[in-house]
């Protein structure tokens, strides 16, 4: 008996760490494609946009990424972790950090909107950030969505998603760029792609029982992002 309880544990964990180098695998070859995609993106903008139209771009990306720190916030992290522990509880996590993520970037928008006009910044620069604004709840959101992939070892999916969104961002720009647009098409380009991406996100069925909003487990969520810390597992109200 001893001899084969033995056996089933080496086996078990013969697999595991089998299961971790293919994951490890696919997710590092899914991060060569993107990377090298991104790599022709970043030659081809400045030489086709020009100085001027680059920099406005950048300056919106820029922008965009500094307040996407705010409706990010660790979120993904925390919800990773907390599934790992518990993946029954799977979609009560998901949808209550979905919508606390909505709510902050209600919040994040309002002032990036405010900032850029009261800045007196040229029009062209306005409609870019408010693009990329959007963009920022459609990125933030799948990024969610990864989170939990990653938490439930369903990293094949998160490739697919990654890589897919990169190829439309790469081939529908590239093709943008050589047509002579600027950087208001790029912009929704760069949207459309993120769309892409959270549609693949959402295309996985996620295990759990339906639940909806859950005020305690949002506010707890929220109390951890900020740094408040208590022993014991989250109540989940269901």
């Amino acid at each position: 008996m001893g001899v084969d309880v033995t056996a089933e544990t080496a086996e078990h964990v013969h697999e595991q760490t089998k299961s971790v180098l293919t994951s490890s695998m696919v997710l590092l070859g899914s991060k060569v494609v993107t990377w090298a995609l991104a790599f022709v993106m970043t030659i081809m903008l400045p030489r086709y946009l020009g100085a001027a139209g680059y920099g406005r771009l950048y300056f919106a990306i820029s922008l965009t990424s500094v307040f996407a720190i705010m409706v990010e916030f660790g979120l993904n992290s925390l919800v990773s972790r907390e599934i790992s522990k518990s993946p029954k509880d799977t979609t009560a996590y998901l949808i209550n950090a979905a919508l606390l993520k909505a709510a902050l970037w209600v919040v994040a928008f309002a002032i990036m909107n405010a900032f850029v006009r009261i800045a007196d910044y040229p029009p062209q620069t306005v409609a870019a950030v408010m693009i990329l604004g959007v963009a920022i709840m459609i990125t933030s959101m799948s990024s969610l969505l990864v989170a939990v992939l990653q938490a439930t070892r369903h990293i094949n999916w998160v490739a697919i998603s990654s890589i897919a969104e990169k190829a439309v961002l790469t081939c529908l720009g590239v093709a943008a760029l050589l047509s002579g647009y600027g950087i208001l098409v790029i912009a929704g380009i760069m949207l459309m792609s993120a769309t892409v991406g959270l549609a693949l996100d959402l295309f996985y069925k996620y295990p759990g029982t339906p639940v909806f909003f859950d005020a305690y487990l949002s506010f707890s969520l929220l109390l951890h992002l900020l740094g408040y810390r208590y022993s014991g597992s989250f109540r989940l109200c269901l």
